[in-house]
């Protein structure tokens, strides 16, 4: 084992991911926060608006609830998934979620807010990098 990692240690097992939502092509986060919550706002400047910690819906997507779901961020960077009690649910991949079980987001997962097969929900995907 070299000088420099017995003083700082080895970063080999550490992951360090940068996470990305997209929802179009034109429409992407950057994430980075430790706990991302996802619902139905008040604005109505755009379909998503992220605010600090939040991804916020227009308020005319009325199969969004107001705390839909929340995005945590692991030790390894990247995030899981919690369904908070929705009323048309939360899908990644097509499945849907139970109420308040942590689902792990692997790489190019798309998921969906709202009904899956309805095109009142909200579809995005998380990209790892």
């Amino acid at each position: 084992m070299g000088i420099l990692n017995k003083l700082f240690g080895s970063r080999r097992n550490e992951v360090v991911k940068v996470a990305t939502l997209i929802f179009t092509k034109d429409l992407t986060f950057v994430i980075d926060e430790p706990t991302i919550f996802i619902g139905r706002g008040e604005s109505f400047e755009a379909n998503v608006i992220k605010t600090g910690n939040s991804l916020m819906m227009s308020p005319l997507l009325r199969s969004i609830s107001r705390e839909h779901a929340m995005l945590t961020k692991e030790d390894n960077g990247e995030y899981s998934i919690v369904d908070q009690g929705s009323k048309y649910g939360t899908f990644v991949n097509g499945i849907q979620l139970m109420d308040n079980k942590k689902v792990k987001l692997e790489n190019k997962d798309r998921i969906t807010l709202g009904p899956h097969d309805n095109p009142g929900g909200i579809k995005f995907q998380i990209l790892y990098s």
